[in-house]
């Protein structure tokens, strides 16, 4: 599998897995059931909840390959914060500050003067308040208030990073052997949570989504030391999806989406896709279209009672494009290249061990 941004699909499938999520949400925020979304009804997982597991491999494969070729803990953690939080933080202003009083019922006066408002920024910024409520904000919308859901899964490929950083600086990470070792012991730890963990729902669930997302991640980060040998045909391809759909909604299905997940990506990275695959590689808009369809969606179910999911869907991802273009063109794409100079300025100044070869991976 070829790793270099111009040798495969992975931006655009992560830009195709963002769309997804808006997808899912246009059912879910109009008719306010879970099980409304694509897939619900028949898997544990929906449409919105697969495309999720998709960022989560390809982050580990592509961050696994940033971290190779440059293993300096300090270095990386820059690299990373510059991925997330430049676009978070202009995302977060322009929802909670511009259309947060333009829509609260209490008016802007009212609004800014709730320390709520406040304190959900603070949260969000910390990658703690995606699922988080301001007052008088979408308060009667058929999902509820939430103001930006799809931000909880931040906090979750945050831990990925500091645990593949902390492996990397244990000495688990470089040597492929020690690493698989790893991954291994993890796959049989979480099986067997899986398998025998009782209590309520909520708690289980959420051990449910740590699960998936660091399998997921984990998987990747294991493709990355293989990437060159990986080779997915349609056969394969279509035997991982017959395998999902025979443990369908059951606890083997969250055991088993991770790795069926992973082969349809690399399955379909290497298509070749011309202009597509180059466009996506120069313009990435998968993080931006995420991190802004759900406001958006949720100011239209506002503004319009009784809208459909089909119209939502073409109206928001008219408007999403717009801000996630906009969001990469101004703040992403800076922030991609302070990244480069910061970290090339500190490479030039500090002599290090090189990495193992590898091609250079999709930016991440």
């Amino acid at each position: 599998m070829n790793l270099s941004s111009a040798g495969n699909n992975l931006n655009l499938l992560r830009l195709l897995a963002a769309v997804a999520v808006v997808v899912s949400h246009s059912f879910l925020l109009t008719t306010g059931a879970e099980q409304s979304q694509p897939l619900g009804r028949w898997f544990s997982h929906n449409l919105g909840q697969l495309a999720v597991i998709v960022f989560f491999f390809i982050s580990g494969l592509t961050i696994s390959a940033s971290l190779a070729r440059n293993p300096r803990p300090a270095d990386f953690l820059a690299a990373r914060i510059l991925r997330i939080w430049p676009e978070l933080v202009v995302c977060l202003v322009l929802v909670v500050f511009v259309l947060g009083p333009l829509l609260a019922t209490g008016g802007p006066a009212g609004y800014f003067a709730d320390p709520g408002v406040w304190a959900y920024f603070a949260k969000a910024f910390v990658l703690f308040g995606g699922r988080g409520t301001i007052d008088g904000l979408f308060a009667a919308n058929p999902a509820g208030p939430s103001v930006n859901e799809p931000l909880w899964t931040l906090k979750f490929e945050f831990a990925c990073y500091l645990g593949l950083l902390a492996l990397s600086a244990a000495g688990l990470f470089a040597d492929r052997r020690r690493f698989m070792t790893v991954c291994v012991a993890y796959a049989v730890i979480a099986t067997i949570a899986l398998a025998i963990l009782p209590g309520t729902p909520t708690p289980r669930g959420t051990l449910l989504h740590v699960i998936d997302f660091s399998l997921a991640f984990m998987l990747g980060a294991a493709a990355y030391h293989f990437h060159r040998h990986l080779q997915v045909g349609p056969v394969l391809a279509g035997a991982a999806l017959l395998l999902i759909v025979l443990v369908r909604d059951t606890w083997l299905e969250h055991l088993f989406i991770g790795p069926v997940v992973g082969v349809e990506v690399i399955a379909l990275a290497s298509i070749p896709m011309a202009g597509l695959r180059a466009w996506t590689a120069e313009n990435d808009l998968s993080y931006g279209t995420y991190i802004y369809g759900w406001p958006v969606a949720q100011a239209i179910v506002q503004l319009v009672p009784g809208i459909g999911w089909a119209p939502l869907l073409v109206a928001g991802l008219a408007i999403v494009a717009v801000l996630a273009y906009g969001s990469w063109r101004f703040v992403g794409r800076p922030a991609r290249h302070l990244k480069a100079m910061l970290l090339g300025s500190i490479g030039r100044r500090t002599p290090e061990r090189a990495p193992p070869p590898c091609p250079a991976a999709t930016p991440d």
